[in-house]
Formats: C-alpha cells, sequence, structure tokens
C-alpha cells in the first residue's frame, strides 16, 4: 500500500518515516496556507519566521508535495493502492474536497472540527447524548470586566477556557479560593486580546480529578477496537507546571464491551461512525471525581490522532504497515500483539533563541539505529543523515512497551537514555512509576478497582 500524508503542523511526519523505513512508499502534503485549517470565523497569524521553520517539516525526511499540484494527479491515481490519511481535523476542508474520490483514508469533516473547538457546542452534546457523563457548571463571557464582577461574587474555584484555539486552559494550582481567583485574573490580564477575541468560559473546578481518555476506531462505521490513553499534559513530575499538550502518556487495549467503554460510547457513537467513510477515530476526555465516582466531561479531539498517543499505540505492534493493513480490511491489528501496555515520554527543548520566545532551532539529535522504531520525531529536519531540531519546544516522543507496566516504562526510559540533545528536558522514570493522586499508576489502578476494565 502507498500512503499519502496531509499536514499543517507536521505531526505525522513520525509515521511517515516509520513507513517509509519499512519500504512502503510515503507522500506528504505540507499545507502552506492557513486558510486551509481555519474555520470561517478563525483568523490564524503565522510570523514569517514561524512560517519559515514549520515549511522545514520532513525535509530530508519524506519526499513532499504542494498541495495544488496533488489535487491535481489525485484523481488518475489508483484507488486500490492508496490510503490517504489527514494528521488534524482543521484539515477537513481539504477531507471534505477528497472524500469523494473514494480512497481509503481518515476524512474528518467541519463538524468534527467544531466538537473539539467550539466547547459550547460539545457540552449540549454531552448533555444530550451522554446519560453517564455530567458536564460542570460553566458561565460564558466575552469581556475581562465580567468575568471579573462574576468571580468577586462566587466562592467557588474555576478552570479559564478561552475559546480562541491558540489560548491556553488555565487551572488553579492552589485549593485557597482567593489564591484561585487571583490566578484566572493574572491569565486574562496577561492575555486580553487572546481571550477577548473570541470570548471564554468558566467551568467549576474539579479538586484532583483522573483524567481519562477512552478511544474507539472504526471502520467504514464498524467498530475494530477500543483501547485508553492515559495522558501526563503537564510538563512537571508530579504533575505541576504548565501545560505543553503531552509529557507522556500510557496507552492500552480494552474489551469493547467493559464497563468504561458503556459510559464513554453511547448509541450515539455508532451513529456517528456510519456517517464517516472509512477510518473514523471518537474518543472522549473524562474527569473523575473519585470521591464521588462521578465522571464529568473535559474535551473532544473529534476524528483525529492524538500526540503522543497514536505513536504510543503503534508501539503495541512491529510495524507501522501492520496497522494500516489491517484497518482497511476491517480487522483488529492488536489482536496478536505480546504486548499489553506502552509508554510514552515527551522529550522537550527548552532553548530560546536569543532575544526570541522562539525555541531554539539547529540542535543535532542523536540516537542508535537500533532503537528507531521507538522514536517519534515530529520537530525534525535531516541534513547530512543527521536529524536537527526545527524549533519546537516538543522534539519527539520516545516509546517502549511490556506485558505489564513496569517492563513498558523500563523499556521506554532505557530507549530514552539513547537519545541525546542539548538540554534535553523530561519528566524522569520515577514520576511513570508514582501512585501520587493524579500518576499513571493511579488512574490505572482506580479503573481497574472500579471494575470499569478488566
Amino acid at each position: 500500500m502507498k500512503y499519502i500524508f496531509f499536514t499543517y503542523e507536521g505531526r505525522c511526519v513520525p509515521i511517515a518515516k516509520h513507513l517509509l523505513d519499512e519500504g512502503q512508499e510515503v507522500t506528504l502534503c505540507l499545507i502552506e496556507d492557513p486558510k486551509y485549517v481555519s474555520l470561517p470565523n478563525e483568523k490564524i497569524k503565522e510570523k514569517p519566521e514561524e512560517k519559515e521553520r514549520r515549511m522545514k517539516t520532513g525535509e530530508g525526511i519524506v519526499n513532499r508535495i504542494p498541495l495544488d499540484k496533488l489535487l491535481k494527479v489525485l484523481p488518475s491515481l489508483d484507488r486500490d493502492k492508496y490510503f490517504l490519511f489527514f494528521d488534524d481535523n482543521a484539515l477537513y476542508q481539504i477531507a471534505e474536497k477528497v472524500a469523494p474520490l473514494g480512497f481509503p483514508g481518515n476524512y474528518p469533516t467541519k463538524w468534527d472540527r467544531e466538537m473539539e473547538i467550539d466547547r459550547e457546542k460539545a457540552k449540549k452534546f454531552v448533555k444530550e447524548h451522554y446519560p453517564d457523563v455530567k458536564v460542570a457548571e460553566y458561565h460564558e463571557f466575552k469581556t475581562i470586566k465580567e468575568a471579573e464582577k462574576f468571580l468577586n461574587e462566587t466562592d467557588k474555584e474555576w478552570v479559564l477556557k478561552g475559546f480562541a484555539p491558540d489560548s491556553n486552559v488555565v487551572v488553579p494550582s492552589s485549593d485557597d479560593t482567593e489564591i484561585a481567583k487571583d490566578q484566572i485574573l493574572e491569565a486574562l490580564h496577561n492575555n486580553p486580546k487572546l481571550y477577548e477575541k473570541e470570548g471564554f468560559l468558566l467551568e467549576q473546578f474539579i479538586p484532583h480529578p483522573l483524567e481519562i481518555t477512552p478511544e474507539s476506531v472504526w471502520y467504514d462505521g464498524e467498530l475494530i477496537y477500543t483501547n485508553v490513553d492515559l495522558e501526563y499534559k503537564k510538563i512537571g513530575a508530579g504533575d505541576v507546571g504548565y501545560n505543553e499538550g503531552c509529557a507522556g502518556d500510557l496507552v492500552f487495549m480494552t474489551p469493547t464491551d467493559c464497563a468504561l467503554n458503556k459510559i464513554a460510547f453511547p448509541k450515539i457513537v455508532s451513529q456517528l461512525a456510519k456517517q464517516h467513510k472509512g477510518l473514523f477515530i471518537w474518543d472522549i476526555s473524562l474527569l473523575v471525581d473519585k470521591d464521588t465516582n462521578t465522571f464529568y466531561f473535559s474535551e473532544y479531539c473529534s476524528n483525529r490522532i492524538g500526540i503522543n498517543s497514536f505513536f504510543t499505540e503503534l508501539t503495541h505492534l512491529d510495524t507501522v504497515s501492520e496497522f494500516f493493513e489491517a484497518i482497511v480490511k476491517k480487522q483488529n491489528p492488536f489482536v496478536r500483539s505480546l504486548y499489553n501496555f506502552a509508554v510514552s515520554v515527551t522529550l522537550f527543548n527548552l532553548l530560546h533563541e536569543k532575544g526570541s520566545d522562539l525555541a531554539k532551532s539547529d540542535l543535532k539529535i542523536l540516537f542508535p539505529l537500533d532503537i528507531s522504531y521507538y522514536v517519534w520525531i515530529y520537530d525534525a529536519y535531516i541534513k547530512d543523515d543527521i536529524y536537527y531540531t526545527i524549533g519546537s519546544s516538543q522534539v519527539m516522543a520516545v516509546t517502549g512497551r511490556g506485558r505489564d507496566i513496569i517492563d513498558a516504562v523500563n523499556h521506554a526510559f532505557d530507549n530514552v537514555k539513547q537519545v541525546s540533545f542539548e538540554e534535553m528536558y523530561y519528566r524522569y522514570k520515577t514520576d511513570f512509576l508514582d501512585t501520587y493522586d493524579t500518576s499513571l499508576l493511579s488512574r490505572y489502578y482506580y479503573l481497574k478497582h472500579q471494575q470499569l476494565i478488566t
């Protein structure tokens, strides 16, 4: 099978590189114009130096083709030989344009994109279709002045969530109501244009919740497999610091009929899957109050791969090709896997260019070839057979696998030890084996103890 990957930020490049290493033919379509990843009311501004860096994605790693040229040749290609892969639901405009050509692939829609970034729409959907999941109290605001008045009149703690795609989620780090209020106000006043651009909401704060993300994967409306992703989003060990998307995770497969899936995937999900041709990915991030065993809705990442979770998922297999070849046949690629658990560790570049907020570029990345299957680099280009960073805080995920969680963690960190670049930062191994309230192990043990998974 041949592959064509569509990307704006390059998060699919590690998958493409693995397929190339396996002898597959791969082409990368790197989207240049941000208009193709914007909803009608979105305005994505990109500085020239940011675009210059982004357009280096995959350079020297995979053959690249411009979008306009690809759209001209696609209709003439053999539909039985190609798989089209969109690594983000923001690419829905292109996906909806090429879906009628009938290639196997995944095709996010505008609705999928809205379910991820339109928090109000997502919450209403959960209220209507998820009987076992609650939506925490929330209030919407257009101005900081309105929010400030509200915060001065309430005795509860709140989480700040902006509607603009580039706005941060701010979770108070203190259980003290006044301190928590000050942290939210500080975030608002530090970025007034960002939060007032499209508005924001304050959502009821749930103390020390366990975040759990069940995922279901479908092909042509047929359920293929389910799994759970337990993710560290904050950069620091002990779950402290700022959010960095993913600092590491644990992924394991689940029986499709387990108790957790009955909560996470009500009937509406199979109806959605039947409306999507090809590969369809549906997950839901849940916040669990373990004192009351109450499930609260957090967010959707509708019909797109997770970073790092998809890399961690694929680590259960011996080749990436196995995944795609099984999926198009509507077969579960993981049924013959010898590994029950896989773990990822994100390696960060916290250095900055002098006098700039941009991450330092052109750092040499070294690792031995014998661990290349467990190395997923998404911020790099290759020159003279050597990897160099392009200039993002997140450089790569390094994965490991095992029959139990301890084996998977040990394997992942054995691999991490063999990777190097200047001032490399990551959460240490002890953090992956700890059992503090929100640790990966504590979340896994909670699911087992409550018999939500088997």
